[in-house]
C-alpha cells in the first residue's frame, strides 16, 4: 500500500521536532549562544552559526535519506549501519552519545524552569521542576502522535515569538551598536579562527544527536523531495532560533558576557516593554515543555523495550520509564541551570564529535552511494 504524501504541514510537524528540542532553555536564555559564539567569535558569530546549521542538515539529511534507502526508521539501526563490522564496540557509545545528551536537556528544562518560576513568583525551585515534568510526562503518555501534533503547535507559537522579539531588538534597537560591530570589526579578547572553528564543531555535533527525533519519523518519508522540503523548514526554523538571536545578543557585547541569562538582558534592559517581557516569558515556558517532552520521548521509545513485559497494560509500561527519569532528573536538577551546563554538556558534546559526526561525515556519503535493489525508484 502506498503511503500517503507528505503535506507542507506534515514536514513542518516533523521538522518541528528537532526544533522543539533545539530551542531548549540554553538557546531561548541566550546562554549557550554566548558561551558557543558571541564569546568566541564576535562579529564572525552569525557566520559560524549558519555554517553549522547548513552542515547539521546535511547530515540530517545524510541520515534519513540512508534510513528511507535501507529501511532503518530508528538512530541505533543508522549507526550500526554506519559503523559497519566495528558497530558491536561502537554502538553503544553511540547510544550512550544520544541519551546522555538528551538527558542533559532534561535536567536543563527541570533546572531552568524551577529557577524560573523561583524569580518570577517565589515558588519553591522544586515546584517549578516538578510542574514541567508533570506536563513533559503528560505528553510522552499520550503517545507519539500527539506529541509530534503538540510539538507542531508550540513550535509555530515559538517560532513567531522568536521572530519577533529579536526582530523588534535588531531593527529597532540595536542596529546601530550592530553597525559599529561590524564597522570596527570587534571580536572579543582572545579570538582565533581556531577556537571558533572547534567550539562551532563542538554546538554542531551536540544538535546532531537529535537526529534520533528525525529518526522516529523516518517511516513517513516517500521521496528524497520531501525529506529535502522537511530539511528546508527546519533550516528556517533553526536560523530563526539559532542565528537571529546571536547578532541581537553580538548588539550588546561584552557587557552581557558575565549574565546569567543575557537574553533576559535584551527583553528586561534594552526592549524594557512588558508586552515583550510576557512573550519572552510564554517563549521560555513553551521552550522548555517541547524540550523535556521531545528528549523524554526520544529515551522512551529507544528504551522501553527493556521494560519487562509482564507489565502487560500498554499505558503503564508506556508510562513507566519516563516516570522514573523524571524521579531521578528532578532532584538532579535543583542544583541549577548553570551546574547543569558545566558539569554535563562538554562531556556529551565532545561525545557526540567522536561517535555520530566524524562516522557519519566519512561514511555518510559512501553508503548513499550504493544502489539498493528495489528503493531506487523511490529516489526521485
Amino acid at each position: 500500500m502506498e503511503k500517503k504524501k507528505l503535506s507542507i504541514v506534515d514536514m513542518f510537524t516533523i521538522a518541528s521536532g528537532q526544533f522543539g528540542c533545539m530551542v531548549g532553555g540554553g538557546v531561548t536564555s541566550g546562554t549557550t549562544l554566548v558561551l558557543y559564539y558571541v564569546s568566541r567569535g564576535g562579529i564572525y558569530a552569525p557566520f559560524a552559526a549558519s555554517v553549522a546549521i547548513l552542515v547539521l542538515f546535511l547530515m540530517y539529511y545524510l541520515s534519513v535519506e540512508i534510513g528511507r534507502k535501507y529501511s532503518i526508521d530508528s538512530y541505533d539501526g543508522l549507526f550500526k549501519l554506519v559503523y559497519g563490522k566495528a558497530s558491536i564496540m561502537l554502538s553503544p557509545l553511540a547510544d550512550v552519545s544520544v541519551l546522555l545528551t538528551c538527558y542533559v536537556c532534561i535536567l536543563a528544562v527541570f533546572a531552568g524552569s524551577g529557577s524560573y518560576f523561583n524569580q518570577m513568583f517565589g515558588w519553591p525551585i522544586l515546584a517549578g521542576a516538578l510542574g514541567s515534568a508533570v506536563i513533559c510526562l503528560f505528553i510522552t503518555y499520550k503517545g507519539l502522535e500527539f506529541f509530534s501534533n503538540a510539538q507542531g503547535l508550540m513550535s509555530i507559537v515559538m517560532f513567531g515569538l522568536l521572530f519577533s522579539i529579536y526582530v523588534v531588538v535588531i531593527f529597532y534597537f540595536g542596529k546601530d551598536e550592530l553597525a559599529i560591530k561590524f564597522a570596527t570589526r570587534w571580536v572579543p579578547e582572545g579570538f582565533s579562527i581556531g577556537s571558533v572553528l572547534w567550539w562551532t564543531t563542538m554546538h554542531c555535533s551536540g544538535l546532531i544527536s537529535f537526529v534520533a527525533v528525525y529518526m522516529l519519523q523516518a517511516k513517513k518519508f516517500n521521496t528524497r523531495k520531501e525529506i529535502l522540503g522537511t530539511m528546508g523548514i527546519g533550516i528556517v526554523c533553526n536560523c530563526v532560533g539559532i542565528v537571529l538571536p546571536i547578532i541581537a545578543l553580538l548588539c550588546y557585547a561584552p557587557q552581557i558576557f558575565s549574565l546569567d541569562v543575557p537574553a533576559l538582558y535584551l527583553i528586561s534592559d534594552v526592549v524594557n516593554f512588558p508586552a515583550a517581557t510576557l512573550a519572552y516569558s510564554l517563549l521560555l515556558i513553551f521552550a522548555w515543555i517541547t524540550t523535556g517532552s521531545a528528549c523524554l520521548v526520544t529515551i522512551n521509545e529507544r528504551l522501553k523495550r527493556y521494560i519487562p513485559q509482564r507489565i502487560s497494560h500498554p499505558k503503564v509500561h508506556s508510562a513507566l520509564l519516563p516516570l522514573l527519569i523524571c524521579a531521578v532528573s528532578v532532584p538532579l536538577s535543583l542544583g541549577g541551570l548553570l551546574a547543569v551546563y558545566s558539569r554535563w554538556a562538554p562531556i556529551s558534546a565532545a561525545l557526540c564529535v567522536v561517535m555520530l559526526f566524524i562516522p557519519l561525515v566519512v561514511r555518510g556519503p559512501i553508503l548513499l552511494s550504493k544502489k539498493r535493489p528495489g528503493n531506487d525508484n523511490q529516489s526521485a
